[in-house]
């Protein structure tokens, strides 16, 4: 329940407002969907779910019936007649590496024109991503090729292909003990006492602190 509170307030609630109404709109590498899905998924749009994994896109079917599902990565996706409004990415590219040039072309690709593409990924500039690569290398749960995210090199690379419209940092001790709880493998009775203080006092957190000591960013391309 707390994961879902603070993907709502400090995710979606970043990412989605009205424009986001009776807009074609695919989320890509959805897994099997997140409280951002749900957020989604309870506007009005044509919605599309994208992911490579056949078990996640079955469950997100069945947890979404109303929206399409599509079984495939995102860099083998070709669509030449629909186009979409909007493509949501939300932790899915830092997975990608040393692909992410494809997927941004081919998100480039399957957008309409003055279409709009968001990202919320750990950014590589940020104190926590020391602690991140370490941590990656001792869990396995997570593969050798993940990697947080060059911002500045990202905005870079495909300044031919989108324009920035808006960056903005968030994440501290919420998003570690809240929403990376699991894989640190925190008790749920501890979770559910120690949750309700991070929610209340991480806004005072990401009004004040740097980006360094902010664990993502979320981006707004066209």
């Amino acid at each position: 329940k707390t994961s879902k509170l603070y993907y709502s307030k400090f995710i979606s609630n970043k990412v989605i407002d009205d424009s986001f109404q009776n807009k074609t709109i695919m989320e890509a590498m959805c897994a099997s969907g997140t409280q951002f899905t749900t957020d989604l998924y309870n506007l009005t749009t044509d919605l599309t779910l994208l992911d490579i994994s056949d078990t996640f896109i079955e469950i997100a079917s069945e947890r979404y019936p109303d929206a399409k599902t599509i079984n495939l990565s995102l860099d083998e996706y070709k669509s030449e007649e629909y186009k979409y409004d909007i493509v949501c990415i939300i932790g899915g590219l830092h997975e990608v590496h040393p692909n992410i040039q494809d997927f941004m072309q081919n998100v480039f690709n399957i957008l309409k024109p003055k279409g709009k593409l968001y990202l919320m990924e750990p950014h590589k500039a940020s104190i926590f991503n020391f602690f991140r690569s370490i941590w990656y290398k001792l869990d396995s749960n997570f593969q050798n090729y993940e990697a947080a995210i060059d911002v500045k090199k990202l905005i870079y690379e495909n300044k031919n292909l989108f324009q920035l419209n808006k960056i903005e940092y968030s994440g501290f001790f919420g998003y570690l003990f809240i929403l990376q709880s699991r894989h640190l493998r925190i008790p749920k009775i501890l979770k559910t006492v120690y949750s309700p203080v991070l929610l209340f006092i991480e806004p005072i957190f990401n009004l004040f602190l740097p980006s360094f000591l902010k664990a993502f960013c979320i981006l707004e391309f066209e």
